[in-house]
């Protein structure tokens, strides 16, 4: 409770042609006085309007040209937040910084409906505040209300009014039947439980009409689970205590699923194998036809030159034979001078060494003969390995998937006796709800919920005592609560609607105070804001006769000022009086707001105006 709640730091009002106008305020208690007709009323009313209340605020002749209000509230965890609404406006704005800072366009506002029943709404954002949510009060015996801000304003907004009235202080609503709603209220902050467990009230007609469509929908379950029985057919032969054979087929399937693994594994390497042999055959085979190519040219080289030395041979018997052409011999010089030269030296070196490269190719290709030859065959054998796995693998794969169907329809089957057994377990259960529905049909008689009673917790009522006592009001020896008819406090014996208005006002005042004490004391999730118009002054009409009963003792206001100025607050208190004690000694820690009548020095009411 210590970081919820939120009070009010600052509340301003502007318009065109006119002055801001501005009011400070502070943690704890705050007093704005002053006469009568300054203007307080009017601070109060734009206080209850910026913070919720449907209606304008009273704005007096002076407050003329002022248009929009503004209220800087900070939270005990430390947030703050100003607020804006328009004159007759049916939302507010609310930024998460100062008033100061408010008109800053970079600094995003959420805007809240006032009377919005969404979740979104003002009321929400303000419950937010003070940590209430989801909060369900009884508001007659066969309605439940949400708790919302403005249900709970009469016990945070007092006005001068009010106040006054002989009724209780926890009643706001005219209407005597909605007083159980005020009393509900109060019984949540008593508690801090709320009506959400409550079972409403119900109309005979509502509880024959919502039994009887029960019994049509369970008629129609009952239908749709015997046309699923039908369906389902006979699977008595099922019998699921005996899970061997789910459990064979789950054996075989991983079995023959790692068999089959081990296949693909041994598939997949000599494949690989496979793959690397055919490559080498390719690449030697290759080889060799490029081999036997060069071998051929080598060859026609060699016959070249074997015609070039037997030419040799022919022109050498010239020299001692006739040519068959010319029929001259060759000049046995010129045989030698052939026979000298390096022409064939050169010749003879050429076909030795092409020789020799013939006879080396001629080796290496028989060498690479024989090593395609056993390529081919180490091919060949892996060729009949791949064949009879893939012929294993043929045969298991379907062997594998007659088994995974044969577990499939298993499961079906004990599927569908699980179904079934379950349907007939429903259709038992549903056909015993049906026979008690129509027995509470046949019953004509409404159900009636206890009323669920407010008890007044007895700290509260001591803290009420203590408070009355600190501030010497009278009769205040014993204190009880009457629940009925008046559902308020009784002070020795005295109803509290029998004294006089200043004490009614005061009481009044001092209930209040006890009511925030209590919920945070006990950390009930409620207001940390308490704002009264005039506890100290009561205002009469101006033929009412006043008596003595009405009047308030000198004692109980410098009481009343001292428990104020000495008390350590948890809360915020503003109230708004015409009163205020002699001794300033009584007020130096109370936040003290003064308004002066017209003609007098000082603040002539909350606005100023132009």
């Amino acid at each position: 409770m210590a970081n919820k709640g939120f009070y009010i730091k600052s509340v301003v009002a502007k318009g065109e042609l006119v002055q801001d106008s501005q009011i400070n305020f502070v943690k704890g208690c705050n007093v704005v006085y002053g006469p009568s007709d300054t203007g307080k009323t009017s601070l109060y009313s734009v206080i209850e309007f910026l913070l919720g209340k449907s209606s304008n605020p009273k704005i007096p002749l002076e407050g003329t040209g002022y248009t929009d209000f503004l209220m800087e509230i900070h939270t005990y965890g430390e947030e703050f937040y100003t607020i804006h609404r328009k004159l007759n406006g049916p939302s507010v704005k609310v930024k998460p910084c100062s008033i100061m800072e408010y008109y800053d366009d970079s600094i995003k506002y959420d805007e809240y409906k006032i009377n919005a029943q969404s979740a979104n709404s003002y009321s929400s954002f303000l419950l937010s505040l003070v940590d209430v949510s989801d909060i369900r009060i009884k508001i007659n015996p066969s309605k439940l209300h949400k708790l919302t801000f403005s249900t709970i304003r009469h016990l945070i907004f007092v006005d001068e009014t009010r106040i006054l009235n002989e009724k209780s202080p926890f009643y706001i609503e005219t209407n005597p039947a909605l007083y159980l709603k005020c009393r509900n209220i109060l019984s949540y902050l008593m508690t801090g439980h709320d009506d959400s467990s409550y079972i409403p009230e119900e109309d005979l007609k509502i509880r024959k009409s919502r039994i009887q469509g029960k019994i049509d929908y369970v008629t129609e379950e009952i239908e749709k689970k015997n046309n699923k029985i039908v369906e389902i057919g006979d699977v008595s032969y099922v019998n699921l205590k005996d899970s061997r054979l789910l459990e064979y087929y789950k054996i075989e399937i991983e079995k023959t699923s790692l068999t089959l693994s081990q296949l693909y594994k041994q598939k997949k390497e000599i494949s690989s194998n496979l793959e690397d042999l055919s490559s080498e055959f390719m690449f030697n085979n290759e080889f060799l036809e490029r081999m036997k190519l060069l071998k051929e040219h080598y060859r026609i080289d060699l016959e070249r030159l074997e015609f070039i030395n037997e030419g040799r041979n022919l022109y050498k018997e010239l020299s001692f034979v006739k040519c068959p052409l010319c029929g001259e011999f060759i000049a046995k010089e010129i045989v030698e001078n052939i026979e000298s030269s390096n022409f064939l030296t050169a010749i003879q070196n050429e076909y030795i060494s092409i020789k020799s490269k013939y006879n080396d190719i001629d080796n290496l290709i028989t060498e690479k003969e024989g090593k395609i030859k056993k390529l081919y065959d180490e091919i060949s054998v892996i060729k009949n390995k791949l064949s009879n796995l893939t012929c294993k693998i043929d045969k298991i794969e379907p062997d594998l998937s007659l088994l995974k169907e044969s577990l499939e329809q298993a499961e079906i089957i004990i599927e569908k006796k699980t179904t079934l057994t379950n349907l007939e377990d429903d259709v038992r259960i549903l056909s015993v709800q049906l026979s008690q529905l129509k027995d509470s049909l046949a019953n004509t008689k409404a159900i009636h919920p206890t009323e669920n009673r407010t008890d007044i917790a007895s700290d509260y009522m001591n803290t009420v005592k203590q408070i009355l006592s600190d501030w010497k009001f009278p009769d205040t020896e014993t204190i009880s609560f009457e629940y009925q008819p008046t559902f308020d406090f009784v002070l020795s014996g005295k109803g509290r609607q029998l004294y006089g208005k200043g004490k009614r006002a005061v009481s009044f005042t001092a209930i209040m105070i006890a009511l925030l004490d209590y919920c945070y004391e006990k950390s009930i999730p409620f207001s940390r804001l308490l704002v009264i118009d005039s506890p100290l002054t009561a205002h009469y009409d101006k033929h009412q006769e006043i008596t003595q009963e009405d009047q308030l003792d000198n004692s109980i206001l410098n009481a009343f000022f001292r428990y104020c100025n000495e008390k350590i607050w948890n809360y915020q208190f503003i109230m708004f009086d015409n009163k205020i004690p002699e001794n300033k000694e009584l007020m130096n820690n109370i936040h003290i707001i003064k308004f002066v009548g017209k003609g007098e020095d000082g603040r002539n009411g909350f606005y100023i105006g132009k």
